[in-house]
């Protein structure tokens, strides 16, 4: 049994995400440091708990949100989109650039590691984060870095599909 083998068959709740993507960039980056990898997400964290303690008011993925796309910089990769390095999470990380479902990545064990639960989402067309809240739940566009409305949802649903709805809520479970 491979080591990627064991750390992704684990039942969902014990996946490390983040190392498990990592040892995906290990094929192109033989040698790759993933414990540096995952410090950088770790500091990244403690920047986000940092900013939470300071700002206690504020809704908690709106901070973090806050401190990943404004502060450190993270954003989708718009003007080469098919770069390889976008879906290598130590190149997302380095570059601070990549597609949502790295950028995803990089928010969700973020997100872990502050204490806000926030899961995949395998939407049409394009990957989402869910965080619950209370009488629902948030959706989160990891390219742009910006929660979601129903009106976001549903034309990124009609983009995809060519549907105009409504949207199955099958559609907006935790991948």
């Amino acid at each position: 049994l491979s080591l990627f083998a064991h750390v992704v068959g684990r039942p969902d709740a014990h996946v490390d995400l983040a190392q498990a993507a990592l040892m995906i960039a290990e094929g192109e980056y033989p040698g790759l440091d993933i414990p540096s990898y995952i410090a950088a997400l770790d500091r990244f964290a403690a920047r986000a708990r940092r900013a939470l303690a300071q700002a206690p008011a504020d809704p908690p993925m709106a901070t973090v949100l806050r401190v990943l796309y404004g502060d450190l910089g993270f954003r989708g990769n718009s003007d080469d989109y098919y770069d390889p390095r976008n879906s290598f999470l130590n190149d997302v990380l380095d570059r601070r650039m990549g597609i949502p479902i790295t950028l995803g990545v990089v928010l969700i064990e973020v997100c872990r590691r502050v204490g806000i639960e926030a899961r995949g989402v395998s939407y049409p067309g394009h990957f989402l984060v869910r965080s619950p809240v209370p009488g629902g739940a948030v959706f989160i566009d990891p390219f742009e870095g910006v929660p979601l409305d129903e009106d976001d949802l549903q034309a990124l649903y009609k983009q995809a599909t060519g549907d105009d709805g409504p949207i199955d809520p099958r559609r907006l479970e935790p991948a």
